[in-house]
């Protein structure tokens, strides 16, 4: 994973945001061996569940402006996820560190992710079940993660 946040660890910037959501800026792996499935587990799903939020996330908006439903309230909740989105993308760039691509920077678009993902698994019962498979693996894996570390 990652080591100590040293600068030279990673310049994929998506990824990096990722795994400082789940990880900070540490290496789990160098200490716990047993860790590093479950890591990598959550890695993985949490980078699907990031691509289908942000898809949902343009697909919910551009449904409701389409019906002209919501439309105030939709392109607020668009611009307060994609605003610090950009603004962390150039920060990141502006300032070419791995602690300038740390998630904590952005953290609270998980709440309107998670909105917009909920919004979109509504509109089928196949795609509700995915998504809650999804999610329950993510949990899953990130539980296992955090137990293993003694974190309560």
């Amino acid at each position: 994973m990652l080591s100590q946040g040293d600068a030279f660890d990673d310049f994929n910037i998506p990824l990096s945001i990722i795994k400082t959501s789940l990880f900070g800026e540490t290496n789990l792996a160098e200490n716990y061996a047993r860790i590093t499935p479950f890591a990598w587990a959550a890695l993985i799903l949490g980078t699907i569940l990031v691509i289908l939020a942000a898809f949902a996330t343009v697909y919910v908006t551009v449904k409701k402006l389409r019906k002209k439903e919501d439309t105030v309230e939709s392109i607020y909740w668009f611009l307060s996820w994609i605003v610090p989105v950009v603004f962390l993308v150039h920060f990141s760039f502006k300032a070419p560190y791995f602690s300038s691509q740390d998630f904590r920077y952005i953290q609270y678009v998980i709440v309107i992710e998670g909105m917009f993902l909920g919004l979109f698994s509504k509109e089928g019962k196949k795609r509700e079940q995915f998504i809650a498979c999804l999610l329950a693996l993510f949990c899953l894996s990130t539980s296992a993660v955090y137990i293993l570390l003694g974190k309560p």
